[in-house]
């Protein structure tokens, strides 16, 4: 099964913010590469101009109906009497398959697949890519275009399948694609057609969509194709109602925000679980991302802060598990990444740049990484921290006014007195300090947070 664990100092900027609707926006371009689109069906206010990659010497005009009906549960078809997902969107037609002039339908690999999507973001400017289709060969040229295009911020959606099996299609397949399977009719379990292969991402409505026709008529659809377009209008839709959001957001509202069932957490057969649309805009408008910092919590704006900033990850995609201790080598990831350096993918344990940066910058002695970080050693590292890279140490509080003051290992007094006067380690109780108490990630967190803002806001450099 693939873990869909992002390393949010590499992957994700997620402080959700909760901006009001704009009178004015710049609506969404989606590239919905696939058999083009129809006008009849389709308002033209909806269409902008792209390319028919396929036949070059044919228009975007829809010669199969595929690209109309997944256009149709976007944006929605007046035509056809169909409401769309997010009519505001602009869609370009990438044609990358139809019917040439003898009827024959043609279809394109995954080589021209990969220029495509490589053209819809640099070319056509496209936030979205739908791709409501696959190829069942990996290819290098593939997999580094939908790498590129993600890391351009565009976000690209495509379809698991419809073989009832555990067939993997691409670009799906790849971990930085969103891949779509289809719910049953009463959401209640994936649907009998829809691939489940550990790669599906989310689950989505796929069993008799109305969908529009070439001529505008209502046609019911079935298939992960449309599932595949119902998550592109769901993503479009939280990127118009909150343009600040980026790509990656919105992928991660998506799959906190899922309904999730069966084995917790991940599964093969529903991804994250079922999309929940109206829980998506509520997450994105209370700037909610990990299923367990939820928006009552005292530490939701500090650990979503932090993780905005790059500065920790969750322990899954929708997980952040508050609660659960610190660890040394997440204070050392942590402040490596507030120097804006990032972890190399290629070591042998992931901390290990930080572990050998915070030794030779004498942040720390690198050792027992794994063990619960105190409230003291923390200190010690903050405080280390603002003398190695130049700050002004300033205030100390006086700690003989702390009952546990004998507790205080002598290595951690100055740092404890100085953190304790500008509030990063503050007392537990009546008189108390507990330098030796451990210390949970949303602890941390929050700390680190104050920590940022005191070093960019308020500590000046020496």
């Amino acid at each position: 099964m693939r873990l869909r664990v992002f390393l949010v100092a590499v992957l994700i900027v997620i402080l959700l913010p909760v901006p009001a609707l704009a009178a004015k926006f710049k609506p969404v371009r989606l590239a919905v590469i696939d058999t083009g689109i129809s006008e009849t069906a389709i308002s033209k206010t909806n269409i902008s101009s792209g390319r028919n990659y396929i036949l070059p010497n044919q228009t975007t005009a829809d010669t199969v109906g595929h690209g109309t009906a997944i256009a149709s549960i976007i944006v929605g078809s007046k035509a056809a009497d169909i409401k769309g997902i997010c009519p505001e969107t602009i869609l370009i037609p990438l044609v990358y398959y139809g019917k040439n002039e003898a009827g024959d339908t043609i279809k394109g690999d995954g080589t021209l697949l990969a220029k495509i999507i490589r053209e819809a973001v640099e070319v056509y400017d496209c936030k979205i890519l739908n791709i409501s289709s696959g190829v069942l060969n990996d290819t290098p040229a593939l997999r580094d275009a939908v790498t590129w295009a993600e890391k351009q911020g565009a976000l690209v959606i495509s379809s698991a399948g419809n073989d009832g099996d555990d067939t993997v299609y691409y670009p799906g397949a790849y971990s930085n694609a969103l891949c779509v399977g289809a719910v049953n009719e009463v959401n209640s379990a994936p649907a009998d057609f829809s691939n489940t292969n550990g790669e599906v991402d989310i689950l989505a409505p796929g069993e008799k969509l109305p969908t529009a026709t070439m001529k505008g008529n209502s046609l019911p659809a079935t298939g992960t194709s449309y599932s595949t377009a119902y998550i592109s209008g769901v993503a479009a839709k939280l990127m118009t109602e909150y343009p600040e959001l980026t790509t990656e957001q919105v992928r991660q509202i998506i799959y906190a925000s899922a309904t999730d069932f069966g084995t917790m957490g991940y599964d093969r057969a529903s991804g994250w679980g079922i999309l929940n649309k109206e829980k998506a805009l509520v997450y994105a408008r209370q700037g909610w991302l990990f299923r367990d910092v939820v928006p009552s919590k005292w530490y939701f704006d500090g650990v979503n802060k932090a993780a905005k900033l790059g500065l920790l990850q969750g322990t899954s995609t929708v997980e952040f598990s508050p609660n659960q201790p610190a660890t040394r080598a997440m204070l050392w990831r942590m402040l490596y990444s507030l120097q804006g350096l990032q972890l190399s993918e290629s070591t042998m344990t992931e901390h290990r740049n930080a572990q050998l940066w915070a030794s030779a910058n004498g942040i720390s002695d690198g050792t027992n990484p794994n063990d619960t970080i105190t409230r003291e050693q923390m200190a010690v590292m903050l405080y280390r921290y603002t003398a190695a890279f130049g700050y002004d140490l300033g205030k100390r509080t006086n700690l003989s006014k702390f009952s546990d003051e004998g507790e205080i290992s002598p290595y951690a007094k100055d740092a404890l007195a100085w953190a304790n006067a500008y509030g990063l380690i503050s007392g537990t109780g009546t008189r108390t300090l507990s330098p030796q108490g451990s210390s949970t990630r949303a602890q941390m967190a929050v700390t680190l947070i104050k920590f940022y803002d005191l070093v960019l806001g308020g500590v000046k450099h020496m």
